[in-house]
């Protein structure tokens, strides 16, 4: 999977395609990097998602 990947002060975007996200997200039903994340980090974790698909955000 393709990534763009960009750090702020206190965050990261990580920039996909929707076929990306959806397939990182179960079809958009279940989150698997957030679970991995929980998992893995010492800290909380917490992610929004938002697409553009013909134009539209969504």
């Amino acid at each position: 999977m393709p990534f763009i990947i960009q750090k702020s002060a206190s965050s990261f975007e990580i920039i996909s395609s929707f076929k990306d996200l959806k397939l990182l997200t179960d079809n958009l039903t279940h989150c698997l990097l957030l679970t991995y994340l929980e998992k893995t980090l010492s800290f909380p974790v917490h992610i929004g998602w938002a697409a553009n698909t013909d134009g539209q955000t969504v």
